[in-house]
């Protein structure tokens, strides 16, 4: 199997996988997995959050169930919920593109990368946050952005001194 068969296995697992949790029940899964909903509401009423939080994830949110309900004219209730889970199962897998570009010249097996994969994508840290922490599995892939940047740009210092 070739780097980027694999890379791309990964990722349909994972996802695959979130979005079979989140499908199993009607609900959304979780302590917190109400708490968006009402925040999407909030917002596409009232302009704002309903409780005071940090804005972007559910400014982004409540504009695809904008965006779902322009495309089927479904109540916010049911696009909200499916917004929520849909993007609560795509956000933490879209995290093996930056982790791609981070071990890709590291000299690792395939195996080795596969491991380090299967741990970020899978680990009990991942599962917490399936549901609970949205808004913290949604930076993960924004973090690894930054390590990849971070560490790009230290290399190329280096080499340039």
């Amino acid at each position: 199997m070739k780097t980027k068969q694999l890379y791309i296995f990964l990722f349909l697992a994972a996802a695959i996988f979130r979005l079979l949790v989140h499908y199993q029940d009607t609900l959304v899964p979780g302590i917190n997995g109400g708490y968006y909903l009402v925040q999407i509401r909030s917002i596409l009423e009232n302009g704002q959050l309903g409780f005071p939080d940090f804005p972007l994830y559910f400014y982004f949110l409540a504009g695809l169930t904008q965006l779902g309900m322009w495309c089927t004219s479904a109540p916010v209730e049911i696009v909200s919920v499916h917004v929520v889970k849909i993007v609560d199962s795509l956000a933490l897998p879209l995290s093996i593109l930056p982790l791609y570009y981070l071990l890709k010249n590291e000299g690792l097996s395939l195996f080795q990368q596969a491991v380090i994969v299967i741990f970020v994508l899978f680990s009990f840290s991942a599962m917490m946050m399936l549901g609970d922490f949205q808004k913290n599995a949604f930076g993960i892939p924004f973090l690894f952005g930054v390590v990849y940047y971070g560490k790009a740009y230290l290399v190329e210092a280096k080499s340039s001194v």
